[in-house]
């Protein structure tokens, strides 16, 4: 019995190993993946909840990317045309607390933004009223390697 006590508790340890591969968020760049919006939302005359296959592939947002530095500055950025128009600034700091990034873009009324760890993945949850509907968009930013 004290030998099965002494085997499970082995494997345990080593089966619970925690998955590291993005315990440093600074390794990564973190690009947008997937946006599922709820309920349904109608854009030029298409429904759906894939709230990235309703927007025009040359929109910023099918392109946003996190980059967070050692530093606690982070930037946000898109490539396309008009994308080069986000701003970032140096005024921008993250910080993590467990699971979650707090993101603070240091801009008058100081636009705080919560994104939590899932894996390799960071969602970001928004709401937002558009024609007096109340919509919840769940952004999905996968972890690709820097290079």
């Amino acid at each position: 019995m004290r030998a099965f006590l002494v085997l499970a508790l082995i494997c345990l340890t080593i089966g619970c190993k925690k998955d590291n591969t993005t315990e440093n968020i600074t390794e990564y760049n973190w690009v947008l993946k997937a946006q599922v919006i709820s309920p349904a939302i109608t854009i030029n005359g298409k429904t759906s909840t894939n709230y990235l296959s309703l927007q025009n592939p040359e929109w910023c947002s099918k392109n946003f990317t996190y980059v967070f530095y050692e530093s606690g500055l982070f930037q946000f950025s898109s490539n396309g045309s008009l994308c080069d128009m986000i701003p970032n600034s140096k005024l921008q700091n993250w910080k993590r607390d467990g699971d979650q990034i707090t993101l603070d873009y240091g801009n008058a009324g100081s636009t705080i933004v919560i994104l939590k760890v899932n894996g390799n993945s960071l969602i970001h949850t928004s709401e937002f009223t558009t024609n007096g509907e109340k919509y919840t968009l769940v952004s999905t930013y996968l972890a690709v390697k820097s290079k």
